[in-house]
């Protein structure tokens, strides 16, 4: 049925058009490409962009331990698609076939992978059972159960046989174990959550902006992440008041010029482009590329993060990793666990409106002692939080 949706859609929608046909020429380039490989693969399977990061760090400690070894990634959704398919980790990369009896036993008689790890919250029923019945290794990286979650309700009987096709899942945190327990799933074990090794790993490896860094010159930066226009609305008190000596770098999520538009009418002073030639003397600078976000948070003294408002939080830890304190909106927070981690120690606040927004941005920026101790909160917590790769890796070797 979800296949039909997706064909109707397509008459109408890009991303289920491309859902379609893209899916379908990246398998026909994956199976010539096998034709004639000898070398063992191992299979890392992700929704998405976001789950692609999360299982980047396993992906990188697994082609060094076997180097020999060819590593094929695929993906669900075709935005996860285009932007990781040129990935230099990946031997091979391609859409995962639509989940069906034939499609599983096709794909896998194919690739004939050594070892299957499907990332985080990936369950498709063929898929696993395929892999479970031709006895190859299956794995589940980061994942995060919720009682909400159907494995765990009285119809969840599909969701509960899919589990049982793992060979071990690494979960996230003392909580998803324990639910596991509870219907009876023990090959499981607490590995933490990869995304921590991996954006700590990139800001131990961060290459400098030259142009942020004359951006902010002397003064001070506050980094609007991901922003949307409901989180400027939040913000245009503050912005419109700031502190003389206070840069802003304004990272909007979508990065069209329509967006643009949307984004900086909340700002009632002059701007500059990113992507400018040169930088000007102005206070505010608009992010308009994709890619730098990350590596800009090295420049910055204190954050904001789009997105709780409603779209959905986006990723704090790019910030905190350097020690950022971050402040974002209150909606939808349970999804993010480690925004509730972070409010509970004080390395990160939580707004609901304006002038919340504005008395801790302006405490933040105006009281030098409370901001680092709210950098070493950040710092420690991301400290205390790395290792999940190392734990994951560790148990490959220790099972073989």
């Amino acid at each position: 049925m979800y296949r039909w949706l997706v064909f109707i859609a397509s008459f109408f929608n890009k991303k289920a058009k491309l859902a379609i046909h893209e899916r379908k020429k990246s398998l026909q380039d994956l199976f010539q490409r096998l034709d004639g490989n000898t070398a063992a693969i191992a299979w890392f399977h992700s929704a998405s962009l976001g789950e692609f990061e999360q299982g980047l760090p396993v992906m990188l400690a697994y082609k060094k331990r076997y180097p020999t070894r060819k590593l094929l990634v695929t993906f669900y959704s075709p935005s996860g698609y285009q932007h990781r398919k040129e990935h230099p980790v990946a031997d091979f990369t391609a859409y995962l076939p639509w989940d069906s009896a034939a499609n599983a036993k096709q794909f896998i008689a194919h690739v004939k992978p050594v070892d299957v790890f499907f990332i985080k919250y990936e369950f498709w029923y063929f898929f696993l059972r395929t892999i479970h019945e031709e006895k190859i290794p299956l794995f589940s990286i980061s994942a995060r159960f919720v009682q909400s979650h159907p494995f765990f309700q009285w119809y969840g009987g599909l969701h509960r046989k899919m589990l049982g096709y793992f060979d071990h899942l690494f979960v996230q945190n003392e909580g998803s174990l324990t639910l596991l327990a509870s219907i009876g799933y023990r090959n499981t074990s607490i590995s933490g959550d990869t995304r921590f090794d991996n954006v700590m790993e990139k800001a131990q490896e961060v290459d400098s902006i030259q142009k942020i860094k004359e951006f902010k010159g002397d003064g001070e930066l506050l980094i609007i992440g991901s922003a949307w226009a409901e989180d400027m609305l939040v913000l245009s008190n503050f912005l419109h008041n700031k502190a003389a000596h206070l840069k802003v770098l304004i990272a909007p999520h979508d990065i069209s010029a329509n967006n643009r538009t949307r984004i900086i009418k909340h700002i009632d002073q002059g701007y500059c482009l990113f992507s400018d030639e040169e930088a000007s003397n102005s206070d505010f600078m608009v992010l308009d590329t994709i890619g730098h976000l990350s590596a800009a948070y090295q420049y910055a003294d204190l954050a904001f993060i789009g997105g709780a408002f409603g779209q959905g939080l986006h990723n704090i830890l790019e910030a905190t990793a350097f020690g950022v304190p971050v402040v974002f909106g209150n909606k939808g927070l349970e999804k993010f666990p480690e925004a509730g981690e972070l409010i509970s120690s004080q390395g990160a606040f939580s707004v609901s409106n304006e002038k919340e927004a504005t008395f801790i941005l302006d405490k933040l920026y105006r009281d030098h002692s409370f901001r680092q101790k709210t950098k070493q909160i950040c710092l420690a917590y991301m400290k205390e939080n790395q290792g999940a790769t190392d734990t994951i890796m560790h148990y490959l070797e220790e099972s073989r």
